[in-house]
């Protein structure tokens, strides 16, 4: 093959990558912003959120193409970029709104918002490289909301045993189906690599 042919097939398979990509992303994006609807309180749609990010990050399109084919494919910078694109703002605009109702001490978000995101990204491609993810999610997700509750008022304080950890057992979260579904079920991509949907019902969770 000549240079300029494979050169031309690279390009071409790196723009339906991107495109396969991006639409796996607003698949993710959409499964988040759904969950998190499911609860009128800001404090409990922040934590569904989270836990609907590490859900995500376990179903296998989403762990395959964004978190493992994503950063070798299109590059670091670029693959940073458009994560922060879908999810940094989102995280900045929760924590402006937590603060502004009193959920958590008053504090520059934009710096807590870098902090946070870069937690989540570095704990998402743990998930995509470790051996077992469902526990691996579960640990991160009880981790992650202990962290939440230490940047909560005073007034907030909970011990041990009254934080919220927002776990799902072994089963996973994800089974087949093909309706759309109302905003309170949950998306997934279907594992042969082209776009499908899953969903399953997001049970009632306890209060924090």
């Amino acid at each position: 093959m000549a240079s300029g042919a494979f050169y031309h097939d690279f390009r071409d398979k790196r723009v339906c990558f991107e495109a396969v990509y991006l639409a796996v992303e607003e698949d993710f994006f959409d499964h988040i912003t759904r969950a998190s609807q499911a609860k009128s309180d800001r404090w409990e749609r922040f934590l569904i959120a989270t836990e609907a990010f590490f859900d995500a990050c376990v179903a296998p399109d989403v762990r395959q193409i964004v978190l493992i084919d994503g950063p070798s494919v299109l590059g670091w910078d670029l693959w940073h970029e458009i994560e922060g694109r879908y999810h940094f703002s989102t995280m900045r605009d929760g924590l402006k709104a937590l603060m502004k109702a009193g959920y958590l001490e008053r504090r520059p978000p934009e710096p807590l918002a870098h902090l946070l995101f870069g937690a989540l990204n570095e704990a998402a491609r743990l998930l995509a490289h470790t051996d077992d993810p469902q526990r691996m999610r579960r640990e991160l997700t009880a981790a992650h909301v202990r962290v939440l509750e230490g940047l909560r008022p005073i007034a907030f304080a909970r011990t041990p045993n009254q934080l919220t950890t927002w776990t799902h057992s072994d089963q996973s979260v994800f089974q087949s189906g093909s309706s759309r579904g109302t905003d309170t079920d949950r998306p997934h991509l279907s594992g042969s690599g082209t776009l499908g949907i899953c969903r399953q019902r997001v049970g009632d969770r306890p209060r924090p």
